[in-house]
C-alpha cells in the first residue's frame, strides 16, 4: 500500500509539474520596427490589450513590442497599416475572447501587453476597452479613450485629451491650461493655470490628479 501511495503521489506531482511548465511557456513575444519618415499620426485601436506603455524618443522609427500569454495567447495579435501620414495599429482577436475570457468558461484565457516607442512630437490616439496606459514624453497631441483602464502620464508635454469610465487619471506635466471633471470621483490640481498646452481630462467614476513634473 505504501509503494502504491508513493507511485500515485509521484504521478500527481509529475502531472502538476507538466501543467506548470506548459503554462509558464504559454507566452508569445513580438517586435516590429517601422520607418517613421512621413508619419504624423498614430491611431491605436487596442481592445483586449490589458496594458500599454507609451514613450517618445529621439528616434526615426516606431517600435512596437508585444507580450501575450494565456491559454489562447496565439489568438491575439496587432495589425499595422500605413496610409499616407497615418499609421493604424489594431488588435485582432476572436470575439469569443472579449475581455480576456472565454465566454464558454469562467477562467481568464489571454492577456496582451504592448510597449510603443514613437518619435517625439507626433499625434497619438489610443482607444481600448480594458487597457491601462502608462506614458511619458513629448507629443504634439495625445488622446486616450479608455473604459475600465487607468491613465498614468509622467513628464508629459503636449496637448492632451483623456476620457475614462472607471479608471483614474494621473498626469505629471509642465504648467498648462486645464479643463478637468470627475463626475463621481475626486479632483486634485496642483498646476498653475498658465502655459500653452491644454489638458482636457474627464472621468465618470475615477479620480483625477494633476501635478508638476519633477
Amino acid at each position: 500500500m505504501m509503494i502504491r501511495s508513493i507511485k500515485i503521489y509521484f504521478t500527481v506531482c509529475c502531472f502538476f509539474a507538466i501543467l506548470v511548465q506548459q503554462n509558464s511557456f504559454a507566452q508569445k513575444q513580438t517586435e516590429q520596427q517601422i520607418d517613421a519618415n512621413g508619419i504624423t499620426t498614430i491611431l491605436v485601436e487596442s481592445n483586449e490589450v490589458f496594458k500599454i506603455t507609451l514613450k517618445t524618443a529621439k528616434t526615426p522609427f516606431v517600435t512596437i513590442k508585444t507580450t501575450s500569454e494565456g491559454e489562447y495567447y496565439q489568438n491575439i495579435s496587432l495589425i499595422t497599416e500605413l496610409t499616407g501620414e497615418i499609421l493604424k495599429v489594431t488588435s485582432k482577436y476572436p470575439q469569443i475572447l472579449t475581455s480576456g475570457y472565454d465566454k464558454l468558461s469562467a477562467h481568464k484565457v489571454l492577456a496582451m501587453e504592448v510597449i510603443l516607442e514613437v518619435p517625439e512630437n507626433l499625434s497619438v490616439q489610443i482607444q481600448s476597452n480594458v487597457a491601462s496606459v502608462f506614458g511619458e514624453g513629448s507629443f504634439e497631441y495625445l488622446q486616450l479613450e479608455l473604459k475600465s483602464g487607468q491613465c498614468v502620464l509622467n513628464n508629459f508635454n503636449g496637448n492632451l485629451l483623456v476620457n475614462t469610465y472607471n479608471g483614474n487619471i494621473a498626469v505629471a506635466t509642465s504648467p498648462s491650461r486645464v479643463e478637468a471633471e470627475s463626475r463621481h470621483g475626486t479632483l486634485i490640481n496642483n498646476l498653475d493655470y498658465t502655459g500653452q498646452q491644454l489638458l482636457k481630462l474627464k472621468t465618470i467614476d475615477g479620480n483625477i490628479t494633476i501635478t508638476k513634473s519633477q
